[in-house]
């Protein structure tokens, strides 16, 4: 064998050739991959603690009953029932008159005092219209509210005032024309002196010229002189009695505004005497209308009105005539707009967190109800004092929670739930107390007891 041969056996063939070693295993990546994860695990829980809400709430459970529970209505005084206007079952409004009590002396004082009232008002109304010189009496503006008795009386008293305007009227004009007429008849009597005045005078001129005729014969010895004095009489006697008929002008025409002036004066005297009893009555009507108010109050206390709208529940309904005293009961009146309320018993330590006007939701929790929204209430009233059960011997407070009939019938809408929400069915109540986030929740305990770690007596 030859050194050559040695040296190709020797040399490695390429199928015997030797692979190079595998690098060491890295754990870096695996690393980083789970701390990304953890990392974005931590900021998903924390973001998801600081996001979402887990507020702090007081959970109880309790029944459905009416908060709103039947009304007893009582007699205001005693008295003697007059009228009654229901009658057991019939549905009442609120304010409804029910019944009506009547006592014959608060009556009659009451009947007196609006017919003295109503007869002021309408003569106030004649008095004013006839100094304004109007022939109608227009109707006092508050006789529009009156009803019943009170518009009756009222407008006959209104009617009584119109017929004593109507009546002074005619009296007026009766009294102008006497005066008119006697105006009249002084001045023909004036017409019938002025004629003969103008007689007397033409007479006076004629026997003037008579006398100057005879005073000239009796100059010349033509004529006596018993003659001439007779006609000088006759002259004087018509001058005279012109005299005369022109004084009657004189005092007829004086007669004139005498009547003129007495039918003035009359009309002042009249209006004077209706100013000042016009100023008597308003004072009179002052004094009686409160006194009136007063009557009509006391009488409106003996009218029983139904203080809520509902439905009459009574076993004996009082009948007219029947005689009732002060306080007794008349009937009950069951409500028609019931406001439910659930009593639920609150821990010890959670009633701290509770106060009147708290929103609150009710669930209910019978079956079948599933479907049923919960219900918006408020709590109504938290109990003054904690209450200790007799059985267990825990104590605990009572919370009131109100549901009103709207949410409830919204709740029954949208639920679609036939049966409604009544008295009697189980539910449960949460009322929300503090507002707080899921990380609050968990470290909230925590850091309230963190808080005297590091305190020192």
């Amino acid at each position: 064998m030859d050194f050559s041969t040695t040296i190709d056996r020797l040399r490695p063939s390429p199928s015997t050739t030797p692979r190079r070693p595998r690098a060491l295993h890295d754990p870096g990546r695996e690393v980083r991959a789970g701390a990304a994860l953890a990392a974005v695990l931590v900021l998903g829980v924390g973001g998801w603690a600081v996001a979402s809400r887990l507020d702090a709430a007081v959970v109880g459970q309790g029944v459905i009953r009416l908060a709103d529970t039947r009304q007893v209505v009582q007699a205001p005084a005693a008295g003697i029932v007059s009228a009654v206007h229901v009658a057991n079952g019939a549905t009442l409004r609120a304010g409804q008159p029910v019944i009506d009590f009547t006592t014959s002396d608060a009556l009659a004082q009451e009947r007196a005092l609006a017919a003295r009232a109503l007869g002021l008002q309408a003569e106030v109304a004649r008095l004013e219209a006839d100094l304004r010189g109007e022939s109608r009496v227009p109707a006092p503006a508050a006789f529009a509210a009156l009803q019943g008795d009170d518009r009756t009386q009222a407008a006959a008293a209104l009617a009584a005032q119109q017929a004593q305007l109507n009546a002074e009227r005619a009296l007026q004009r009766s009294e102008a024309g006497v005066m008119a007429d006697r105006s009249r008849q002084i001045a023909h009597q004036i017409d019938g002196v002025g004629e003969r005045l103008a007689s007397l005078r033409e007479q006076e001129a004629l026997s003037r010229d008579e006398l100057s005729g005879y005073q000239r014969l009796y100059e010349k010895g033509l004529s006596t002189r018993t003659r001439l004095l007779a006609l000088q009489r006759s002259v004087a006697d018509l001058g005279g009695a012109a005299g005369s008929s022109r004084a009657d002008i004189a005092r007829l025409r004086t007669q004139v505004g005498e009547t003129r002036l007495q039918l003035q004066q009359m009309r002042n005297e009249r209006m004077a005497a209706a100013a000042d009893r016009l100023r008597l009555a308003r004072t009179e009507l002052d004094t009686v209308l409160p006194g009136w108010r007063a009557a009509r109050a006391e009488l409106q206390r003996m009218t029983v009105h139904a203080p809520i709208a509902g439905t009459v529940s009574a076993t004996h309904l009082p009948v007219p005539g029947s005689v009732v005293a002060a306080g007794a009961s008349l009937f009950e009146i069951v409500p028609d707009a019931r406001v439910m309320a659930v009593e639920m018993r609150v821990p010890i330590n959670e009633a701290a967190d509770l106060r009147t006007g708290q929103a609150a939701r009710v669930r209910m929790v019978g079956p079948g109800m599933q479907t049923l929204p919960p219900l918006d209430a408020v709590v109504a009233r938290v109990s003054a004092d904690s209450v200790q059960d007799d059985r267990t011997g825990a104590s605990y407070y009572v919370a009131t929670v109100r549901v009103s009939p709207a949410a409830a019938q919204a709740a029954v809408r949208s639920g679609n739930f036939a049966g409604g929400v009544r008295a009697g069915m189980p539910v449960e109540v949460m009322i929300p107390t503090q507002s707080r986030s899921a990380l609050d929740f968990v470290l909230g305990p925590l850091l309230s007891r963190s808080g005297g770690m590091f305190t020192q007596r």
